[in-house]
């Protein structure tokens, strides 16, 4: 049986991410393992609605359901979100390891970061005498920032010069972006060098600088940390240190592996080594060809351009099949055949799992909406795996993924949640992403899903309101008929559509038998029984698609598409029956009946729908008449 190793990570760091997966693959790719990647992209700048929401993808499959953990600890942007991952592996004896934080029990994998810190750092001081530093830092408490932090400073001690401001961004490159447009968008203002947590924070730096016309490395010299592609290629090209992570992916991959084989849950680690590169951006252009890194970009450039034409139109028509549906059921059907015939993003393999709420709450408002953390049981709304549809009522999520079966290579699927804020909808099941995660357009197809989804539930749910608001207008409070407004609403299209289409209508009057003597003799309480009862009958007697209306005060008119008049007969006879039993079981203190009178319309007549009702109520009385004549009745 394979092996099934679980992978939880952070889709921000993407480029870091990316290698690391890679990496991982790479040592795994010839053994006899599937890997399950669990996806988040929470962030410090989310609400904690918002974050718990999204990181709770790293629960939708139990830890004891697989093999193997790693755990991308030191970036997923929530540290308790990590430990309580390795914590559920250990007390489950999953074999786990942990990047770049340790945990007691727990398999360790690291970078020595201070190392590649120090050797940039020394850099600075030695060869460009840099002795004032503003350090662009991530979070407060982060071990990495800190650690980068600590190198800087030894660094500068060294030689007399100091750390003369130490900014907190929670990783954000906008607060960056505003820091520097504050405090530091003038010449004079300006440190010797800015040295920035990663990559990302230093490209911020230096495009805002550039905005405000101050050169770097001229002016002001910035470097980073990570080593990531886009550092490669913007100019300047960023200094940085480079942590391997593809050798980290692979390092975890090793041990992860041999303690599943030799079922061990006795902790190993690991620790690699980072390096320093140098780049244009602290004056050091001649360290590596950066010219090479851009032209290699550049030739990229068409397919990459062509490629997210044909990313948004699928995006779009993704969009596009989903709000052409009619319904809420509807959307199964409709989106399965879609990603059927265009899966230019999802592949071969393919799950959009949904909470149950998702479309309850659209039409009962008190059907609680899913939050805290997802249902055991779900409805899978796609569901692809190999090419071929399955057709699922419900899925319990420890089923890991809907038609999972082993097959003779390595296989690793992504999940990824689905939420408005901390509102949990569902998630979706994809393979084969790593590229998407690099170039992060598997970000923008994350957010297009769960936008489109919000705002198709909202259109559901505002047409439900709507239709709901069309009933207090449209329907007769008394008898639950439709109303004269109804009939304005209804009627009078279903007429005037039949007469385009040449389409023949039955029309049928009723009016209830004695209704002014019942009203004068037992009040008006029991008159309105009366009327109810009535209408409960034509209710019950109409067919769904045909159109029943409280005409009056005691009379109803129903109307529907219809070219033969024995069905008509055979309704009238049903309804009378109908009044007749319901009359017996209620025990009233009056005798209650109903006169019926009924005509066809004819689609070549130029007669309106008016003139045929005042024809049914022609008859309607003489059969009437004809019934109080038989009973002796005078009014």
């Amino acid at each position: 049986m394979k092996k099934k190793i679980a992978i939880y990570a952070n889709g921000w760091g993407a480029d870091n991410l990316s290698l690391f997966l890679r990496g991982i693959e790479h040592y795994l790719s010839a053994k006899d393992v599937d890997l399950f990647t669990f996806l988040s992209y929470g962030s410090y700048s989310m609400s904690a609605g918002d974050e718990h929401a999204e990181n709770q993808v790293f629960e939708i499959v139990d830890i004891d359901r697989f093999d193997g953990a790693i755990v991308f600890s030191n970036g997923l942007n929530n540290t308790e979100c990590a430990e309580k991952i390795v914590r559920s592996a250990l007390d489950a004896n999953v074999p786990v390891v942990s990047l770049g934080l340790r945990f007691h029990g727990a398999n360790f994998v690291n970078v020595n970061s201070y190392i590649g810190m120090r050797e940039l750092s020394r850099h600075l001081v030695h060869d460009h005498h840099v002795r004032n530093v503003v350090f662009i830092a991530g979070n407060k408490g982060n071990s990495d920032s800190e650690s980068r932090l600590s190198a800087v400073s030894e660094a500068l001690e060294e030689v007399g010069g100091r750390v003369s401001e130490i900014h907190y961004t929670n990783w954000a490159t906008d607060r960056t972006i505003k820091l520097i447009d504050s405090e530091y968008n003038t010449v004079d203002k300006l440190p010797d060098a800015f040295v920035c947590a990663n990559d990302y924070l230093a490209l911020a730096v230096c495009s805002e600088l550039e905005k405000l016309g101050i050169r770097v490395p001229e002016d002001v010299k910035v470097t980073g940390f990570d080593g990531i592609s886009d550092g490669r290629t913007f100019y300047p090209s960023i200094s940085t240190v480079v942590q391997d992570y593809y050798v980290q992916g692979e390092a975890c991959a090793e041990i992860i592996y041999k303690k599943i084989e030799t079922a061990s849950m006795a902790p190993t680690e690991r620790l690699i080594t980072s390096t320093f590169l140098g780049g244009e951006s602290c004056g050091c252009d001649m360290c590596r060809n950066s010219r090479l890194d851009r032209d290699n970009a550049c030739r990229k450039y068409y397919l990459n351009r062509a490629e997210k034409v044909f990313f948004d139109g699928h995006l779009t028509n993704m969009e596009n099949a989903l709000f052409s549906c009619p319904n809420i059921k509807m959307v199964s059907a409709s989106m399965t055949g879609y990603f059927a015939v265009d899966n230019f993003v999802e592949g071969d393999t393919f799950s959009i799992i949904m909470e149950e709420s998702y479309a309850t709450s659209i039409y009962n408002e008190e059907a609680p909406l899913t939050r805290g953390r997802f249902s055991d049981v779900l409805k899978p709304v796609v569901a692809i795996y190999d090419g071929e549809e399955l057709h699922l009522d419900s899925f319990n999520r420890n089923d890991i993924i809907p038609g999972y079966k082993e097959s003779d290579k390595m296989r690793n699927f992504f999940f990824l949640p689905i939420h408005n804020d901390e509102v949990l909808y569902g998630y979706f099941i994809i393979e084969n992403i790593i590229s998407r995660i690099e170039d992060f357009s598997l970000d923008v197809y994350r957010r297009t899903i769960r936008d489109a989804l919000d705002k198709y539930r909202q259109n559901m749910r505002l047409e439900y309101l709507n239709q709901k608001l069309m009933e207090l207008y449209t329907r007769d409070s008394l008898t639950g008929l439709y109303n004269r407004f109804g009939y304005e609403s209804l009627a009078v299209p279903m007429f005037k559509n039949a007469v385009s289409q040449k389409k023949s209508l039955a029309v049928v009057f009723i009016d209830i038998n004695r209704m002014k003597s019942i009203n004068d003799t037992f009040g008006h309480l029991q008159g309105d029984l009366a009327i109810r009862t009535i209408a409960s009958a034509i209710s019950v007697g109409t067919p769904a698609e045909w159109i029943a209306i409280r005409y009056g005060g005691d009379e109803y008119l129903i109307i529907g598409e219809c070219d033969d008049e024995n069905i008509v007969k055979k309704l009238v006879s049903d309804m009378e029956t109908s009044i007749k039993t319901q009359v017996s079981r209620m025990s009233l203190p009056f005798d209650l009946k109903a006169s019926c009178g009924y005509i066809m319309t004819d689609p070549e007549s130029s007669a309106t729908l008016s003139e045929y009702i005042k024809r049914a109520d022609d008859i309607m009385y003489e059969h009437k008449k004809r019934t109080y004549e038989d009973e002796h009745y005078t009014r």
